[in-house]
């Protein structure tokens, strides 16, 4: 493991870090540190061995949230006392439909992360992963679709649909591979506002879709349908 600053952001670097096949970049939620995830990358490589083979990348988001303990950090800021007043799904979808102030940003920082990845190691977007958790995968999404190269797949885990844009995007990533998982009790992102966006995904990419029975989080039978689908590419 090891972690250093590309570009913009500082990462945390697992797995091949002389020529590796693959890039697997994962980017964590909302008021977590940026090593949130690092975990994963051991579990996807003992599940599958293969996947040592690539270089797993985990960026810290830049911003710290105020009176957030423990390192969290943010993507961009969320207005938790505007998201706090909401009483109905139509405000709701309402809400999710403004791109939030700092998407922009994030998404050109983590752009220019991935470019940086792709020169210094050498791997070609055709092997590169975009994905993440919540806000993090809502990121990686709308990276993956403003890009004008082709990556490998991306990884939508207890993310949701946000924005107007992404439906007129998707267009030009017919069959791209899609992984998307959600939790049918979500508390935090809907389970109908992600089935949202199962539905453009399903319309416009290869789509490989997990719902399950818990809430917000990354239990293990998703992370084992995740490693059958990075496996599958590798």
């Amino acid at each position: 493991m090891k972690q250093l600053k590309v570009g913009p952001l500082s990462v945390t670097l697992v797995g091949q870090m002389q020529s590796p096949k693959h890039i697997f970049v994962l980017c964590h939620g909302y008021g977590a540190p940026g090593d949130d995830l690092v975990g994963l990358a051991h579990y996807l490589m003992q599940t599958k061995p293969e996947l040592a083979e690539g270089l797993f990348v985990f960026p810290e988001a830049p911003h710290t949230i105020p009176g957030m303990p423990f390192g969290g950090r943010a993507w961009w800021q969320i207005d938790m006392l505007a998201r706090g007043q909401i009483q109905s799904l139509e405000e709701l979808n309402a809400l999710f439909d403004q791109r939030p102030d700092g998407l922009d940003s994030a998404r050109d920082a983590l752009s220019e992360t991935v470019e940086i990845l792709h020169r210094q190691f050498g791997v070609a977007y055709a092997h590169i992963f975009l994905g993440g958790f919540s806000q993090g995968a809502m990121l990686a999404t709308d990276t993956f679709l403003s890009i004008d190269k082709s990556c490998a797949g991306l990884i939508v885990l207890s993310g949701t649909l946000l924005g107007t844009t992404w439906k007129n995007q998707l267009q030009a990533k017919s069959n791209s591979r899609v992984f998307q998982s959600h939790g049918k009790h979500d508390p935090i992102l809907l389970f109908s506002r992600a089935q949202q966006l199962q539905v453009l995904l399903e319309e416009h990419t290869n789509l490989s879709w997990v719902p399950f029975v818990g809430q917000h989080e990354i239990p293990l039978d998703v992370l084992t349908a995740l490693a059958d689908f990075l496996g599958a590419k590798t």
